[in-house]
């Protein structure tokens, strides 16, 4: 789980097919939350951008 939460490219994946889902519906109210979702999700593709980075700030044994 932890290594899920520092990977960028799964998210913005999960982005990419919650947009392409919302292409496909007729209904305008579910196309909308879809997209919504695929918000969130990139959303979370930027935490994970956060955590990989801050993890490597971080990394044990290295000066600074």
């Amino acid at each position: 789980m932890a290594t899920l939460l520092r990977d960028v490219a799964h998210w913005k994946e999960r982005a990419d097919d919650a947009r392409r889902v919302a292409m496909e519906l007729a209904d305008e109210e579910s196309r909308k939350h879809m997209l919504e979702i695929a918000d969130n999700y990139d959303r979370l593709a930027a935490r994970a951008q956060l955590r990989a980075q801050s993890d490597k700030k971080i990394t044990p044994g290295t000066p600074g």
